[in-house]
């Protein structure tokens, strides 16, 4: 397994949805996944696999292992979404997924990291838990049947 972090591209956009569809209750629609890649306060990052072999037909089969969206807006980072494919997930990528947003959030001079989910994810809390994020209230009815948990990170930020 080799992987590598690249940007999202228009033509993932249909295989992020499905791992919108399998990883979320209220995944986002491939028309929002589309629209991400055209806002420029939008980062949208994918972890891609790149086998060292080939498939049968010769061919590299890459695919996502994971990804992350998350704003720059002045001196914050916002993270928007989230995901590990189902066969990536208790290997470490999330915790990848969230050190390369600390990084580029301080590369672009974020302060801060905000985020939200949901207070029954346990799983994803103790994931940013240990990425160092805290606790810092709640959002009233954020889901459908849920509030959601806001969590936050101070970032150091990187001089030039």
């Amino acid at each position: 397994m080799t992987l590598k972090f690249e940007k999202l591209k228009s033509s993932d956009a249909a295989e992020i949805y499905e791992i919108e569809k399998i990883s979320f209750s209220e995944p986002h629609s491939l028309a929002s996944v589309a629209a991400a890649i055209m806002n420029p306060a939008c980062e949208f990052w994918v972890l891609r696999d790149a086998p060292d072999d080939t498939g049968a037909d010769g061919a590299k089969t890459e695919k996502i292992a994971g990804f992350i969206e998350f704003w720059l807006m002045y001196d914050e980072a916002h993270v928007i979404d989230i995901a590990v494919r189902p066969e990536y997930r208790r290997r470490g990528l999330g915790r990848r997924l969230m050190d390369f947003l600390v990084e580029k959030s301080a590369e672009a001079g974020a302060k801060k990291i905000f985020l939200e989910v949901r207070p029954s994810n346990s799983g994803a809390i103790s994931l940013y838990k240990e990425a160092g994020f805290v606790d810092a209230g709640r959002r009233v009815k954020y889901y459908k049947d849920e509030d959601a948990l806001i969590m936050t990170r101070d970032v150091e930020v990187v001089s030039a």
